[in-house]
């Protein structure tokens, strides 16, 4: 057996500890509760939506803000978030739509998000998540959101996923369709 150096332990060690551990894609999902009010300033004149709450996700609580811009209730949406662990958060930016419902004063919300930025074990992670969530302005200021967040898969799933179904194609074909013997 070869002896290892007290040096090279150590080097190892401070690597170890030195390494993030979502340095890669953060597959995020969850669910948030959060408050909006309205303005306008000079980045987005016509309707301007600042919330914040609360959520969970397999990595725990959270606090979730966000700064939307869109051309009114309903179109496009565009802005940037935060999600955040304590010392540990990652933010980036989103985009999306709000649609009207059936029910006057509810709204639909579609958002992808981006993840550009992160502290802590979120450092250097990258990757994307989907929202679905409603805006409810029903009972005066301040709207109320409803969040739902799902991960995307990243490129590489599906590749591995389409490869899986290949080969059982494959196999399955070679195989052939047995042929039927009578009794």
């Amino acid at each position: 057996m070869k002896r290892v150096s007290k040096g090279a332990i150590a080097i190892a060690a401070a690597l170890a500890q030195a390494a993030p551990a979502y340095a890669a894609v953060i597959p995020f999902s969850g669910t948030a509760t959060a408050t909006a009010s309205v303005g306008v300033n000079a980045a987005c004149p016509v309707f301007r939506g600042i919330a914040s709450g609360s959520g969970t996700s397999s990595y725990g609580a959270f606090t979730y803000s966000h700064v939307a811009c869109t051309t009114g209730a309903t179109g496009p949406v565009n802005g940037t978030y935060i999600i955040n662990f304590g010392i540990d958060q990652f933010s980036g930016n989103f985009g999306g739509t709000s649609a009207a419902t059936a029910t006057a004063g509810l709204f639909d919300l579609l958002f992808t998000y981006n993840i550009t930025d992160g502290t802590g074990r979120f450092a250097g992670g990258t990757g994307s998540f989907n929202q679905v969530g409603t805006v409810s302005t029903l009972g005066g200021p301040p709207s109320h959101l409803s969040l739902n967040f799902s991960a995307v898969p990243e490129p590489a799933t599906w590749a591995m996923m389409l490869l899986g179904f290949a080969g059982i194609g494959l196999t399955v074909r070679r195989r052939g369709t047995p042929e039927l013997r009578p009794a």
